[in-house]
């Protein structure tokens, strides 16, 4: 998980990952972000299975519970520019 989708999950500016040409499609790509968050959480009971995956995925009105923290996920370095796995 990069650091960059994280920090602007929890800022409130996720929209600005969304590449211009999916504008039509916003809100399916919000939502796979979001289950791509729960999906990555540090304690594997709070992961969704595959088929709690699929059933979000095909139900837009059904309410997500906030993901947590990554259990790990890519930071920049700003002075190298390499990427780093963090545990967290």
């Amino acid at each position: 998980m990069s650091y960059e989708v994280w920090n602007c999950w929890t800022k409130g500016t996720i929209t600005q990952l969304i590449d211009q040409s999916l504008q039509g499609a916003r809100s399916q790509a919000l939502r796979c972000i979001h289950i791509g968050l729960l999906y990555v959480q540090s304690d594997p009971d709070d992961r969704p299975h595959m088929s709690s995956v699929i059933f979000m995925l095909n139900r837009e009105n059904m309410n997500l519970q906030p993901p947590a923290q990554p259990a790990f996920f890519f930071d920049r370095d700003s002075n190298s520019g390499s990427q780093h796995s963090i545990c967290l």
